[in-house]
C-alpha cells in the first residue's frame, strides 16, 4: 500500500513510554464507555449499512487498497446518545485476515448527543485492527480518540469541526499523529453533500492539508428489505506540500442502509 512505506518507525524507550501512556488513557476511556453503554443496551436502536466501494481511501487521503472493497457497519445507539459500532472492510480480490490493508475491523464506542437546539457533539474512542501483516495479531494496529462539534444552522445544513488522535502500537506500529478538520454538510436539490478541509499532522509519517468532498443521492434510488439504496462518490484533493505524498483520489460506491 502507498502508506506502508511511511508506516513503521523505530522507537526508543522514552518514546515507547509516552506511547504506552497515551494508549492507556485511550483504552481506559474505551473501557469506561463500554461499561457505561452496557447498562443502556436494552433501549438502544440499531442502524447498519453495507456498501461496495471502488477502492479504499483512508481518512488522511491515502489509497490503502486499489481493488474494490466491501465495507459495512452496525451501530447500536442508546436513548442517552451512547453508542457502540462495529465496522469492517474486505477486499473483493483478496478477502481474509492477511496481506491487504483493504481488510480491516474497527470497534468504536462513544456518545453522540445534543447540547441544545443548535449545537450537538460526538466524542469517541476506537481500536482499528488492520492487516499489518495480519488481522487480530496486534503487530501493527491503531488506537484512536476524537470528537466533533456541530452547529446546525438550518434543518438541512450543519457546520462542524473535529479532531482525531491516532497512536500505533505493535512491532509494525504506525506513526501516531492527529487529524483536524472543518466542514459543512447540506442538501442541494437531488444531492446531499459534505465538504471538509482536513489537516493530517504526521499520522502515518506524513503531514499536510487536503479537501474531502462527498456527494450522495438525497433520495434512495431503490427501497427493499426495509432499507434504502444510494449511490455516492468521494473525492480527496491534496493541497500544497501534501501533493508530495498523495494524489487526487476518487471513490465511487453503492451503499445499502437499514
Amino acid at each position: 500500500a502507498d502508506s506502508q512505506k511511511h508506516a513503521t518507525v523505530p522507537i526508543n524507550s522514552h518514546e515507547r513510554a509516552k506511547i504506552m501512556k497515551r494508549m492507556f488513557v485511550v483504552l481506559a476511556i474505551l473501557a469506561l464507555t463500554v461499561a457505561y453503554a452496557y447498562v443502556s443496551v436494552a433501549t438502544a436502536a440499531t442502524n447498519c449499512g453495507l456498501g461496495l466501494y471502488s477502492s479504499y481511501v483512508a481518512g488522511i487521503g491515502t489509497k490503502v487498497d486499489n481493488s474494490p472493497v466491501v465495507q459495512g457497519w452496525c451501530r447500536k445507539t442508546a436513548q442517552n446518545g451512547l453508542y457502540g459500532e462495529l465496522w469492517l472492510s474486505q477486499s473483493r480480490s483478496d478477502p481474509g485476515l492477511t496481506k491487504r490493508f483493504g481488510n480491516e475491523w474497527d470497534v468504536t464506542v462513544g456518545r453522540d448527543d445534543n447540547i441544545n437546539e443548535k449545537w450537538s457533539y460526538d466524542v469517541h474512542a476506537a481500536h482499528y485492527d488492520v492487516a499489518n501483516p495480519r488481522l487480530f495479531d496486534g503487530k501493527g494496529d491503531i488506537i484512536n480518540a476524537g470528537g466533533t462539534l456541530r452547529f446546525h444552522s438550518t434543518k438541512d445544513t450543519t457546520v462542524y469541526t473535529n479532531v482525531e488522535f491516532y497512536e500505533g502500537y505493535g512491532l509494525n506500529r504506525f506513526h501516531g499523529g492527529q487529524r483536524i478538520g472543518v466542514g459543512i454538510s447540506s442538501t442541494l436539490g437531488p444531492a446531499s453533500y459534505d465538504v471538509e478541509l482536513r489537516r493530517n499532522n504526521h499520522f502515518a509519517g506524513i503531514a499536510g492539508q487536503f479537501f474531502k468532498a462527498t456527494v450522495r443521492s438525497a433520495q434512495p434510488i431503490a427501497k427493499f428489505g426495509g432499507g434504502e439504496l444510494r449511490p455516492e462518490m468521494a473525492v480527496y484533493i491534496p493541497l500544497g506540500e501534501y501533493k508530495q505524498f498523495q494524489e487526487v483520489q476518487v471513490v465511487g460506491a453503492i451503499v445499502y442502509t437499514w
